[in-house]
C-alpha cells in the first residue's frame, strides 16, 4: 500500500502584541455581549418593576401609527428615554403614587389632555413641557396645603399634533367609565386640556363634555371651540381678541397713512385656530377701510409657493403682514418674505402661536438674519427676577404660583434664575388650571365628587370679588376669558437669546397691551380697553 502524505499545513506564528490584541477584541465582545443581555432583561423586567411600584395604578396605552397614546398615572413617562422632557411626568407619577396610599383626605383626578410630540416641522417642544412643569407645580401645592380633596393627574397623551386624541381619549374612557363603587376610580372631575383647535379634537373632545368632565384650556383660542360644550371653558382670550389687537396696532402705526394689510394663514380647514383667526381679521374690513389700509390675503404655502414680492414696502405707504397660521411654518415664512422684499420688508406681525419663539431659543438658532417682527403674546412675559422680588402689593395668585414653582420645582429658587422658558406662560396658565378646578373643592369639602363636579362649571364663572390668575386676571363671560393680550417687537429674530439676551428681559420690548391685564404692569401706559364684543363668544 503506497502511504500518502498531505502537504503539512505551516505553523503561523502570531506576534505577541496581535495575540494580546486578539485577546482585548474577545474580551470587549464579551463585555459587549453581558451589557446587551443586562439591557434587555432590564427592559424585559421592567413593566414588573413598574406594576409593583404602581401599586395597581391603572395606565390605558395603546400603539397608534408608531406613537403611544392613552393616558398614563405612574410608569415609564411618554417622553421615555429623554431626561430633559420626562422630568415632569415622573414627578407626577410619584406623586400620584403618594395620592394613592393616602385616604384621610380623599383625592380627585383631574386629566391632563396633551400633545406630546411635535407635529411636522421645526420639533418645539418646550411649552409642552411646560405644561407638565405648571401642573406638577399646583399638584405639589394643593397635595400640601392640607385643605380639600388631594389631586392626582393623568397624562393623556393624543399623539402628534393630537392627530390621535379619538385613540387616546378611547383609552380614557375606561377610567371614567369604572365601576362607580370603586373610589381609587371614580374620581375624574375635570381635565387640563391643551392640544390643536382641530375638527378632530372638537369633536372627540366632546365626549368629554358629553360625561360632565369640566374642561379648562390654557391655551385653545380658536373662536366657538366650545360653543357646544356646557362645560369647556377657555382660560386664555379667543382669538377675536387677538383680532381686535393686532387691527388696532395696525390702525395706530399707520398714523393716518394709505396702507395695506395682507394676511396669510397656511393650513387646511380642519384647523380652527386659523381658520377662525382668518375670519375674525375679516370681521374688521370696515374698520381698516376707514382708516385708508387696503385688506386682502396672502397665498403662501410651505415650500416657497406663492409670490411675496406685493407685500414688500412702498415708498410713502405703510405695508404689514399679519402671519396667522401655525409657529411650524413660521420661520420658513419670514425667510420667503425676507428674499422676496430685500430691506423692503414690510412691518411683520405674527400670530400667538408663532410666541412659541419668545420662549424657545432652538427656533430662532437656524434663522436667517435681517428679520424684525412683532409677535403676539397671551400676557406679559414673566422673569425669575419679577417672581423673586414680588410684595404683598402683587396679585394674590401669582405669588401662591412663585412659592409653588420654587418648592416643587427648584425653578426661580436662586435670585439670579435665569429661565426663558416660563415666559410663554405655559407653565402658570397650566398651574392656574389645575387650582380653578380643584378650587371648589377646597372650600366646599365636598365628599361626593359627581355632585360637585356637576356645579364646578357654574362655580368657575364666579370671581367672589377676588383676582384669580397667574399672568393677567381670570374674568369668564360664557366660558372664555377676557385675559389681556401683548405685542411685543423683536428687532432680530436671530439673536433673541444671543449673549445672555432673552426675550423677557431685554430682547423683546412690549409696544402695546390689549385687553383685562393686571394694572401696575400695563405697558406702554394702560392697556386698550376692548371693545364690548370681544369679550363675548360669537
Amino acid at each position: 500500500m503506497v502511504q500518502k502524505h498531505f502537504p503539512r499545513r505551516p505553523i503561523k506564528v502570531e506576534p505577541f502584541w496581535q495575540k494580546q490584541s486578539s485577546r482585548i477584541v474577545s474580551g470587549i465582545a464579551g463585555i459587549a455581549l453581558f451589557v446587551t443581555a443586562i439591557v434587555v432583561l432590564g427592559y424585559s423586567i421592567r413593566p414588573l418593576l413598574q406594576e409593583d411600584v404602581c401599586d395597581g395604578l391603572p395606565d390605558g396605552v395603546t400603539e397608534a401609527d408608531g406613537e403611544k397614546v392613552g393616558y398614563r398615572l405612574c410608569g415609564m413617562p411618554f417622553w421615555a428615554g429623554d431626561d430633559e422632557k420626562g422630568i415632569w411626568e415622573n414627578k407626577i407619577y410619584e406623586a400620584n403614587r403618594t395620592v394613592r396610599k393616602e385616604d384621610k383626605r380623599g383625592f380627585v383626578t383631574i386629566l391632563v389632555v396633551t400633545s406630546l410630540a411635535s407635529p411636522d416641522g421645526p420639533e418645539s417642544v418646550v411649552p409642552e413641557t411646560q405644561g407638565l412643569s405648571g401642573v406638577y407645580a399646583a399638584q405639589r401645592e394643593i397635595n400640601e396645603r392640607g385643605s380639600g380633596p388631594k389631586v392626582r393627574l393623568a397624562v393623556v397623551n393624543t399623539g402628534r399634533g393630537g392627530a390621535k386624541v379619538k385613540e387616546a381619549l378611547d383609552e380614557v374612557q375606561d377610567l371614567i367609565d369604572a365601576d362607580k363603587n370603586d373610589a381609587d376610580k371614580n374620581r375624574v372631575i375635570g381635565a387640563v386640556t391643551s392640544i390643536n383647535s382641530t375638527v378632530l379634537a372638537k369633536k372627540e373632545l366632546q365626549r368629554l363634555d358629553d360625561v360632565g368632565i369640566v374642561q379648562v384650556s390654557p391655551t385653545m383660542t380658536a373662536d366657538g371651540f366650545g360653543s357646544k360644550m356646557h362645560h369647556f371653558f377657555q382660560l386664555v382670550s379667543p382669538n377675536k381678541l387677538q383680532s381686535d389687537a393686532v387691527i388696532h396696532y395696525v390702525v395706530t402705526s399707520a398714523n393716518g397713512k394709505v396702507g395695506h394689510l395682507l394676511q396669510v394663514s397656511p393650513g387646511g380647514p380642519d384647523d380652527l385656530y386659523v381658520t377662525s383667526l382668518f375670519d375674525a381679521v375679516q370681521g374688521h374690513l370696515e374698520e381698516l377701510k376707514s382708516a385708508r389700509i387696503d385688506f386682502q390675503r396672502l397665498a403662501w404655502s410651505q415650500g416657497g409657493n406663492g409670490d411675496l414680492s406685493i407685500a414688500c414696502a412702498k415708498r410713502g405707504e405703510y405695508e404689514a403682514v399679519f402671519f396667522g397660521g401655525r409657529y411650524i411654518q413660521f420661520g420658513e415664512f419670514a425667510e420667503d418674505l425676507r428674499d422676496a422684499c430685500g430691506r423692503k420688508m414690510p412691518k411683520l406681525i405674527a400670530d400667538d402661536s408663532t410666541s412659541r419663539f419668545l420662549m424657545d431659543a432652538k427656533l430662532t438658532r437656524g434663522m436667517r438674519y435681517g428679520i424684525e417682527a412683532t409677535i403676539v403674546s397671551r400676557g406679559p412675559l414673566l422673569t425669575c427676577a419679577q417672581l423673586n422680588t414680588l410684595t404683598g402689593k402683587d396679585p394674590s395668585w401669582r405669588r401662591d404660583f412663585a412659592d409653588a414653582l420654587r418648592d416643587a420645582t427648584g425653578r426661580c429658587s436662586d435670585p439670579q434664575s435665569r429661565d426663558d422658558a416660563l415666559a410663554g406662560g405655559w407653565t402658570p396658565n397650566a398651574y392656574d388650571a389645575v387650582e380653578l378646578l380643584h378650587d371648589p373643592f377646597t372650600y366646599a369639602q365636598v365628599e361626593d365628587p359627581d355632585k360637585m363636579r356637576s356645579q364646578l362649571s357654574v362655580k368657575l364663572e364666579e370671581t367672589n370679588g377676588v383676582e384669580r390668575g397667574t399672568v393677567s386676571p381670570i374674568h369668564f363671560a360664557d366660558r372664555v376669558s377676557d385675559r389681556g393680550v401683548w405685542l411685543y417687537h423683536v428687532p432680530e429674530l436671530r439673536t433673541m437669546f444671543a449673549a445672555g439676551r432673552s426675550p423677557a428681559k431685554d430682547s423683546a420690548t412690549p409696544v402695546m397691551c390689549y385687553g383685562n391685564s393686571y394694572a401696575e404692569e400695563t405697558a406702554p401706559g394702560r392697556c386698550v380697553a376692548p371693545s364690548a364684543s370681544s369679550s363675548t363668544r360669537k
